[in-house]
C-alpha cells in the first residue's frame, strides 16, 4: 500500500498501475487499487497527519490478511544541510514530536526512534536510484521527525502579524537544536512516518 496526502499525487502514482479500480469514501478517502507487474497495490489518499494515517492503516487491515508493506510518498520540511529541495529521502528511522500539554518537563515530547524495515528500505532505495538517473538525488539514512502539528512541533515561528501570533503560546525556538542534539542525522519534518 502506498499512502499519499494529496489527491493529485494519488492519481499520479496510480498511473503506474494497470486495471485500476477507484473507490471514494464518505470520509474523503480516495483509494486507487490496481496491479504493478502483477502485484496488487493500493494507493490511498486521506490527507495529512498521524490520526489520518492510523485511520487508513487500521481500516486497510480489515481487508488484508498477512504481511502488509506500507510506504508513504509525501512532502516535507528540510532541516539538514546535505538535503536539498527536490531530493527524495528514504529514512532509516523516525521519531515523534508532540506538543507537551501534560506536565512542565518542557514544551515538546520526543519519542524513541522507530526503525524502518531494512529490507524494504534497501529495495526502495535501489529502485529510486535507478529511476533518479540524474533527475534527483536520493538521500538515504537519517531520522525523520514526525509531528503532531505543522507549525509549533516543526519549530516554525510565526512572525508577529498582529492578533494571530499572540493567540498561540508556542515556545519552539530551540526545538530543531534540541532534536539535532539527540539525533544529529535528523533530516526532515513531516507528519506521518512515525506511525508507519
Amino acid at each position: 500500500m502506498i499512502i499519499v496526502g494529496d489527491y493529485e499525487r494519488c492519481n499520479t502514482v496510480a498511473e503506474c498501475l494497470t486495471n485500476v479500480r477507484r473507490t471514494e469514501s464518505k470520509r474523503h478517502f480516495l483509494t486507487l487499487t490496481g496491479l504493478y507487474e502483477g502485484v496488487p497495490v493500493s494507493v490511498v489518499c486521506g490527507g495529512m497527519g498521524v490520526s489520518i494515517t492510523d485511520f487508513i492503516i487500521r481500516e486497510a487491515r480489515q481487508f488484508v490478511s498477512g504481511p502488509m508493506i506500507i510506504v508513504r510518498f509525501g512532502s516535507c520540511g528540510i532541516v539538514h544541510d546535505n538535503v536539498n529541495v527536490g531530493d527524495v529521502i528514504v529514512p532509516e528511522a523516525s521519531i515523534m514530536v508532540q506538543q507537551n500539554f501534560f506536565d512542565d518537563s518542557g514544551p515538546f515530547l520526543l519519542s524513541k526512534p522507530a526503525l524502518a524495515d531494512k529490507r524494504v528500505t534497501a529495495l526502495i532505495t535501489e529502485e529510486l536510484k535507478v529511476a533518479a538517473a540524474g533527475f534527483f538525488k536520493v538521500a538515504t539514512g537519517g531520522v525523520v521527525a514526525s509531528t503532531d502539528s505543522f507549525y509549533a512541533s516543526q519549530g516554525k515561528l510565526l512572525r508577529d502579524v498582529g492578533r494571530v501570533s499572540k493567540c498561540f503560546d508556542q515556545d519552539c525556538s530551540n526545538l530543531i537544536e534540541t532534536i539535532k542534539a539527540k539525533h544529529p542525522n535528523h533530516h526532515i519534518f513531516e507528519m506521518e512516518a512515525h506511525y508507519l
